[in-house]
């Protein structure tokens, strides 16, 4: 499967077409969801508007930029890039070179007038390491063990920076990811499920270690009990989707967003959408959401060179794995955790980097091959298709 040179051909348009779709719905919504808190907090109601519309400028930019970036020559770089964002991450905790602080979490690097979060920049980086490494691997089931140490003690301590800010969800985020990119690549399941378990004992024992991680998951389990303490804003979340019923209240009639639910416009987007469009809205935006995750899949499957094939598989699991996240959150599916909803969310720098993504997705899919999805899924799962993935 990966023995023919890529040749250029035609971008996956739909890709494009539908991550534009989801963020137009993601500009209406935070305008939606933020207008009120702007005009109390800073006495201008299109104040988060203003901004969401120049991080959407600055990533359609980056989108481009990456949609033509040569991406062999990226691979040359990523060591020294891995050594920058160690340096960064160490930077966020002294606010002598510009770390800052937000509830208690010192996950921000203030530059000029913009806070950058080193952790979101560390998620594509680590993916787009791991597909160059792997794919340097001949023959994984025979070097298993080599081709997962290395990444291991590379990633370890870069991780370990990003738990230490606290960022559980990040890193939760990250651990997946690499975890279903080195099996696609071929690694001995022996070899995984030891680490999985390790990762899993060492899940739980930061969780029972920590109060608050502690207290989260517990509220979880009963938020109704907890509605006024750490419960609260899960209860509001869930509120919100009750309010919401088949058809919504309307959008901008939404009341949750008046101060009743903490991070309407970034975290907790999600939930607005469906208080305001009900059942429909959110049945729509997850569709969109399984078209994206889909046609990335489809880009790993068609490509003919092994690193392009592992990257656009671990953009679209770190994509679909945020999004599963964010949604299952704020549904009371999952724990609330700090991520936000992919290309929906108010913007920073988790925006910026989607579209960093989707550019390199859509750079990838021009070098694949011109096959039937059927034949695609045939080949991959006959013996001798799942052994030339693994080469």
């Amino acid at each position: 499967m990966f023995n023919k040179p890529p040749q250029e051909g035609k971008r996956d348009m739909i890709l494009l077409i539908v991550v534009l779709v989801l963020i137009l719905v993601g500009t209406v919504m935070v305008f939606s969801s933020s207008h009120r808190l702007a005009e109390v907090k800073y006495n201008d109601s299109e104040f988060f508007l203003r901004k969401q519309l120049c991080f959407l400028l600055a990533g359609i930019t980056l989108m481009f930029v990456f949609n033509w970036l040569p991406l062999q020559k990226m691979r040359a770089y990523i060591y020294p890039v891995l050594a920058v964002l160690g340096v960064l991450l160490a930077c966020v905790f002294f606010p002598q070179l510009g770390g800052k602080s937000v509830n208690g979490a010192a996950r921000w690097l203030g530059i000029g007038g913009f806070s950058l979060q080193v952790s979101e920049l560390l998620k594509l980086t680590a993916v787009i390491f791991l597909a160059d490494h792997l794919s340097q691997k001949t023959n994984l089931q025979e070097d298993s063990l080599r081709g997962l140490l290395v990444p291991l003690l590379i990633l370890s301590p870069l991780l370990a920076l990003v738990l230490l800010q606290p960022d559980y969800g990040n890193t939760a985020v990250i651990v997946a990811v690499s975890l279903v990119m080195v099996f696609l690549a071929g690694v001995k399941k022996r070899y995984l499920l030891i680490i999985g378990v390790c990762i899993m004992v060492a899940g739980v024992s930061l969780i029972l270690l920590s109060p608050y991680r502690l207290e989260r998951v517990l509220t979880f389990m009963t938020p109704l009990e907890h509605r006024y303490e750490g419960g609260y804003q899960l209860t509001q979340s869930l509120m919100s989707f009750g309010s919401g019923g088949p058809l919504g209240v309307g959008l901008g009639d939404g009341m949750q967003k008046l101060y009743f639910l903490p991070e309407a416009h970034t975290d907790f987007i999600f939930s607005i959408i469906a208080e305001e469009t009900g059942l429909i809205g959110v049945a729509a935006v997850l569709f969109v959401f399984c078209v994206v995750i889909y046609r990335g899949m489809l880009i790993a499957l068609k490509s003919t060179d092994r690193f392009y094939s592992l990257l656009a598989a671990g953009i679209t699991l770190l994509i679909s794995a945020q999004a599963i996240i964010n949604i299952g959150c704020a549904m009371g599916l999952l724990p609330t955790k700090g991520l936000v909803l992919p290309f929906v969310s108010y913007g920073g720098t988790a925006f910026l980097v989607n579209m960093i993504a989707v550019g390199i997705l859509l750079n990838i899919s021009m070098y694949n091959e011109k096959k039937s999805l059927t034949s695609l899924l045939r080949y991959t799962f006959r013996t001798e298709g799942r052994s030339s993935w693994k080469r």
